[in-house]
């Protein structure tokens, strides 16, 4: 109930279940606001990854929040050397997030598709 004080009408809570179906337990590593649109990106372990690597390493997923449309965006980014995620920042247009691990600093760009949906 404190929640639904905090977040405005029309925004909902995030839910770490939501974006890691097979798992209920998904604890949420970091969480970054993007900085000109009303959407974020939240990282989670990946527990399938975990399984079958190494013990002491877990690959982690990123997954991203978008309140317009109201639903997770289907890309889901994660890589072999995104390990044990700690921190994550957009750039300040936004087109790239920086994200820590393990292995040093993933990072990710995004390039604008000519579909419009």
């Amino acid at each position: 109930r404190l929640l639904s004080r905090v977040i405005p009408p029309g925004y909902e809570a995030f839910l770490a279940d939501q974006c890691v179906p097979l798992s209920r337990s998904a604890a949420v590593r970091c969480f970054s606001w993007h900085p000109m649109l009303a959407r974020y990106a939240v990282a989670v372990p990946d527990n399938a990854a975990a399984n079958a690597a190494q013990i002491g390493k877990t690959r982690d997923r990123i997954y991203i929040r978008d309140l317009n449309k109201g639903r997770w965006e289907d890309l889901v980014l994660k890589h072999q050397f995104q390990n044990n995620v700690n921190c994550m920042q957009w750039s300040p247009v936004g087109n790239k997030l920086a994200v820590g691990c393990d292995h040093g600093i993933c990072l990710w760009t995004f390039v604008a598709s000519n579909n419009q949906s």
